[in-house]
């Protein structure tokens, strides 16, 4: 389906694809590639990226991408949103084509491997903690993007979060370094927190709403 977002009040026009949980497993080769040529064009720019979910737990546990993954997993700070939407063009150049968008992240494919690019949005929990926000459903320490470390990753010198063990142990838990197949970070912020203990609240009328309201007051 041809959709299109606006990057400078132009229309940036795409074919989307659905693209899901279980879709197919990760080709080393070519995600390497992808990864190589998304590297290639950010490394000439000063927006702040890095790996990030599973390509940064096999970047550090198997220096490689996990072989039961589906996808590269890269974030920019929602800060750089609007000057990474410009790079689309020399992206898609390159064959890197944006397949899907949403405000909280977008999805650009070459040979049917795709790189989800996740906008983290800085936050303040109850209005003093520090966080990046994942498409308002993972919560991550600010801390550890204030810094951005570098790691050898296949022939690249790879921008990574700071504190990166602690990240991963964080989002996997103590035993992240034991692979375990088809196991994800699992969503964490307080909403989704909330959801999953009171899964009925969601049925209610004017739920919506209220959540609306209440994200708001949580993360200013």
């Amino acid at each position: 389906m041809e959709k299109y977002i606006l990057i400078e009040n132009k229309k940036f026009y795409y074919n989307e694809i659905e693209l899901y949980h279980g879709r197919k497993k990760i080709d080393r080769n070519i995600a390497k590639e992808n990864l190589l040529l998304y590297y290639s064009i950010l490394e000439k720019t000063n927006i702040v990226y890095g790996l990030l979910y599973g390509t940064l737990l096999g970047a550090l546990r198997e220096k490689n991408f996990i072989k039961h993954d589906e996808d590269t997993d890269i974030f920019v700070l929602s800060e750089y949103k609007d000057e990474f939407l410009k790079l689309l063009y020399g992206l898609e150049e390159l064959g890197l084509k944006l397949v899907r968008y949403n405000k909280g992240y977008l999805s650009i494919m070459r040979k049917n491997e795709y790189i989800d690019v996740y906008f983290l949005k800085a936050k303040k929990k109850f209005g003093f903690k520090k966080i990046r926000l994942v498409n308002n459903i993972d919560e991550i320490d600010a801390r550890h993007f204030q810094v951005i470390d570098r790691i050898a990753f296949l022939g690249m010198n790879m921008p990574i979060p700071s504190n990166a063990t602690e990240l991963l142990v964080k989002t996997y838990g103590k035993n992240w370094e034991t692979p375990i197949e088809n196991y994800n970070a699992v969503p964490n912020s307080f909403h989704v927190k909330i959801l999953k203990k009171y899964p009925r609240l969601s049925q209610f009328i004017g739920y919506a709403f209220i959540a609306k309201i209440y994200k708001k007051i949580l993360y200013k």
